[in-house]
């Protein structure tokens, strides 16, 4: 038992923070009391905390974000769960929110889909010159098909998606955190002709299972997606 140095009652250990500096190892004060301290000074110290954790951030911005991507991938399942069920039972408030967000930015958005398409577009043109003007065609370069498995948070909705790449899976769909994308299998090709010529088999084998995808204007490739049921012919090429 220990008796509190705020509101005087005895309570047990379990009742108090731990700390280092006192001698039995816990706080002077029990839970309680110190949460009721804690938020008279933050309150009273808003604009003085606020500095003190720019400061910090500042000062270690690299561990801090080396930290949030160790607990993101020590618990990426219990947050991919938490987001998925936050979408699910708030679908009309994100609709609202993003609806709203988008008429106070409007300008600001247009300016920057002008810029993302036009880079791709010149990363596009690059791309094709560098295989036309240099002895390193398609017939040379290495690339993986693949099936993903993908989860849309704010529907909920499943797709299948057959696809090549000339890198990882994993890097080519890196940054679309409104989907939650799952490489089911991979099949490695020598060249990139043979990949994008097994990718159209897979694509007319599985024509009947096309699914519109409802948030296509938010992902690459939307137009190959197919039904869960195509898994079963899929499979069969790999």
């Amino acid at each position: 038992m220990k008796q509190c140095s705020v509101c005087k009652e005895w309570k047990t250990f379990d009742n108090f923070c731990k700390h280092k500096k006192a001698k039995d190892g816990y706080n002077w004060s029990c839970k309680q009391c110190k949460a009721k301290n804690d938020k008279i000074y933050q309150e009273n110290n808003k604009e003085k905390i606020s500095i003190q954790h720019k400061k910090y951030r500042e000062e270690n911005l690299e561990s801090i974000l080396e930290k949030n991507r160790q607990d993101y991938w020590d618990n990426r399942e219990k947050q991919l769960n938490t987001v998925k069920k936050y979408a699910e039972n708030n679908k009309e408030k994100i609709a609202e929110y993003q609806k709203k967000y988008r008429e106070d930015n409007i300008e600001r958005l247009l300016i920057y889909e002008k810029e993302f398409h036009q880079e791709k577009r010149n990363t596009l043109r690059a791309k094709i010159l560098e295989q036309c003007y240099n002895p390193k065609s398609l017939d040379t370069i290495p690339a993986l098909a693949y099936i993903i498995k993908i989860v849309c948070l704010t529907t909920n909705e499943e797709y299948l998606k057959p696809g090549v790449t000339s890198y990882s899976t994993d890097f080519r769909y890196r940054g679309y955190g409104n989907f939650d994308i799952q490489v089911l299998t991979e099949m490695f090709f020598s060249s990139e002709v043979e990949a994008y010529a097994f990718e159209q088999i897979l694509l007319q084998s599985t024509k009947e299972h096309y699914k519109r995808m409802s948030e296509y204007k938010n992902f690459p490739g939307y137009t190959e997606c197919r039904t869960l049921d195509a898994l079963d012919i899929l499979s069969k090429y790999f």
